[in-house]
């Protein structure tokens, strides 16, 4: 009986975040430090990570300009 309770305790241990339903950890080990986690995350523990997309060269420069192009011809065309 003994070995069959660690087996059972080290298998959810290991076996990592695909056994493991989400909603059920929160509901039996609530955890108050976990701001900002969303279930979409990606599982770090099972080797997930964060998927980067990067910028448009230069894009917030492109936009100011754009912006300021727009104010000026609102500014030259009034309605």
């Amino acid at each position: 009986m003994k070995n069959l309770s660690i087996a059972l305790i080290s298998t959810l241990l290991f076996s990592g975040c695909s056994t493991i339903d989400p909603t059920i950890i929160d509901t039996v080990f609530p955890n108050p430090n976990t701001y900002g986690y969303n279930p979409g995350d990606p599982c770090i523990r099972c080797g997930e990570s964060f998927v980067f997309i990067p910028n448009e060269e230069f894009g917030a420069q492109k936009q100011r300009r754009a912006e300021i192009e727009a104010q000026k011809q609102a500014e030259a065309d009034p309605q």
